[in-house]
């Protein structure tokens, strides 16, 4: 798999693990973590892709967003934090469901794609403390495709290989 590849070439390889298993079948064993991260299947009630990876990584029946955060609260220790990505339109859905699961937002991240493009995604942190979210947009690209925007290219060069 990519991710144990990445994983065996990072720097944090003595510290990182992969581990294929999904959410629901993941045993823990009662460990409880610092951050959980996600990029969960967002489509509900569309079109499905044929091609069974792609649907099953996109369309939200095999990892709704409330078992995410279900399973979150199980994993997630008193201090720590669960941080997904979601469509800009799913994200008010998601806050007021972490909050059954005493999760609060508590920073969101508006993506937008390029100068004067409708947001497409959002990042979402949350924690179990209730306070003001902090909220901030993030231009990816300049006007020119493919020219990343500074602020961009400063939060992702230590990952990116051409940049």
């Amino acid at each position: 798999h990519q991710s144990v590849y990445n994983f065996e070439q990072s720097p944090w390889s003595t510290r990182l693990t992969a581990l294929h298993s999904s959410l629901q079948e993941f045993n823990f064993h009662g460990q409880r973590f610092d951050l959980v991260v996600s990029n969960p299947p967002w489509f509900s009630n569309s079109l499905r892709n044929p091609g069974l990876s792609r649907a099953t990584a996109r369309h939200d029946d095999t990892l709704p967003l409330e078992t995410l955060l279900k399973q979150a609260d199980k994993l997630v220790n008193e201090t720590g934090s669960i941080v997904v990505i979601l469509p800009v339109s799913d994200s008010q859905k998601c806050v007021k469901l972490a909050e059954r699961f005493g999760f609060y937002c508590n920073s969101s991240v508006v993506i937008i794609p390029k100068p004067g493009a409708e947001p497409k995604r959002v990042l979402l942190a949350f924690n179990r403390t209730e306070k003001q979210a902090v909220v901030q947009e993030l231009v990816l690209e300049t006007q020119n495709r493919g020219e990343y925007t500074p602020d961009f290219a400063a939060l992702v060069r230590d990952f990116y290989l051409k940049l």
